[in-house]
């Protein structure tokens, strides 16, 4: 099971049941790095680990199209 533990109009932050895991989503392919830092002050705001978050680079719809052609 899956909770959606934070959401506004851009990001939510979705996490399983014993916070072992969570997940950041955003509408748009990258954050900006003021909002990450709201986002991760918020998980320890929450009491979350956010010692081993990894921000992983999304590749542009060009950039996805090139790695496939």
């Amino acid at each position: 099971n899956y909770t959606v533990t934070y959401r506004d109009t851009q990001t939510s932050i979705v996490t399983n049941q014993d916070r072992s895991n969570l997940w950041i989503l955003s509408r748009t392919p990258t954050i900006k790095t003021e909002k990450k830092e709201k986002l991760v002050e918020w998980l320890r705001n929450q009491k979350f680990n956010t010692t081993n978050i990894t921000w992983t680079p999304q590749l542009t719809a060009e950039e996805m199209l090139k790695s496939i052609s």
